[in-house]
């Protein structure tokens, strides 16, 4: 853990970020069949393994209304459109909002090698 303090730290935050909502604890195969959508429009066709996928509330939690996962496995930046919606950052590769949650929209540059998790509520 000393060694490798930074790496401890990113999962530590990535399990609060779980413990956090019942969306990232679904255990029912039918029930996240029901709420996950792969999104396929945000990323470059260049650039087509990057994933993208939302999770939907259908108002079974008291959570967020939608949560969406990014994933860029590239060696670059990617840059992606999100288009009208409007998203509150959780997890932006290597950090972690656990309040005062930035809001984002439009063009954005996600760093190579990282995940997002943006959240509407």
């Amino acid at each position: 853990k000393k060694n490798f303090y930074p790496v401890f730290l990113y999962y530590k935050n990535m399990i609060q970020v779980r413990k956090e909502h019942p969306l990232l604890r679904i255990n029912s195969q039918e029930v996240l069949n029901n709420q996950v959508q792969f999104v396929n429009n945000l990323f470059p066709i260049e650039k087509s393994r990057g994933i993208a996928y939302t999770i939907d509330n259908h108002h079974q939690y008291n959570d967020h209304k939608k949560l969406l996962i990014l994933i860029n496995p590239y060696d670059d930046d990617i840059t992606i459109h999100l288009h009208e919606q409007h998203w509150k950052v959780k997890v932006w590769g290597d950090h972690f909002h656990f309040s005062n949650y930035p809001d984002i929209w439009g063009e954005n540059h996600l760093p190579a090698n990282s995940g997002f998790i943006l959240f509407q509520s």
